[in-house]
């Protein structure tokens, strides 16, 4: 299929992509026959976002593309939306528009989440117009937050660079003899050989003394107990076999399909 790079970018999409703001208003099984039918089809691009079905088109759309090489596709998602809680306590999550710093690191991170993936390639400012802002005052006070905090939101997640990590990497060989821990976590499927994060561990493992800490998932006696705890219920086996095949026993994946099935009333 034919690419075309984005402005002055160095990326490239596919011509013709994968949209995912209705995958979320169809069953599960359609879903992910129509996720893995875009697939075989040779389609590489697919965006999403958390407004699409309040999170489950992440979730889908992620639950396709966890298994496949990073290398391989693009995926955009958006923000300037965050999902809360409800606040009656139920139903689905309630939808706040924050485009200010912490709002779009926050957004961001959640959409790491749901989608299972350890980076995106395109995070899109939504919705920021009069369909969703007006009167005038609105809007003006919505991009406000954009200019004056969020705009700096999106250049910091755009710079987890080479720099950064060579910054890492000087750290490290002058505290050889300190005990540091550092929280990076990551998925080995998720970056690339040639992936600066890549040779930044293997630069740190070859002059060491360091040493990569491997994160097991949750045993699937784990993953009942935590839907039981979460849910207030017991979950049936075939539930339990389920979300523990979807999400690898990954803790923060349970929490966000728990809360969908919980929403969905099949908990």
């Amino acid at each position: 299929m034919r690419r075309r790079r984005l402005g002055r970018t160095a990326l490239e999409v596919d011509e013709l992509g994968f949209g995912g703001a209705t995958i979320s208003r169809v069953s599960e099984a359609q879903a992910a026959a129509t996720l893995d039918a875009a697939w075989e089809a040779g389609i590489r691009y697919y965006d999403t976002a958390p407004w699409y079905g309040r999170g489950l088109s992440e979730l889908r759309v992620g639950r396709l593309l966890r298994e496949q090489p990073r290398s391989e596709f693009v995926i955009s998602t958006k923000v300037g939306r965050i999902l809360r809680a409800p606040s009656s306590g139920s139903g689905p999550f309630d939808v706040v528009f924050d485009y200010t710093y912490d709002g779009i690191q926050r957004a961001f991170e959640d959409s790491l989440q749901r989608l299972g993936l350890g980076r995106v390639d395109l995070a899109i400012v939504h919705d920021l117009d009069f369909g969703y802002h007006a009167p005038q005052a609105r809007w003006d006070a919505m991009m406000a937050q954009l200019i004056t905090s969020g705009w700096r939101a999106l250049d910091d997640l755009n710079a987890a660079d080479t720099p950064s990590l060579l910054l890492l990497q000087f750290v490290a060989g002058e505290v050889a003899e300190t005990r540091v821990l550092l929280v990076g976590a990551y998925r080995d499927v998720d970056v690339a050989s040639g992936d600066p994060l890549a040779l930044t561990v293997r630069e740190l493992a070859r002059h060491g003394p360091t040493r990569r800490l491997h994160m097991r998932g949750l045993s699937e006696r784990d993953v009942a107990s935590f839907i039981e705890l979460s849910a207030g219920t017991v979950p049936p086996a075939g539930v339990v076999d389920a979300v523990h095949a979807e999400t690898e026993g990954n803790p923060l994946f349970i929490g966000e399909v728990v809360r969908l099935l919980a929403d969905e009333g099949r908990l």
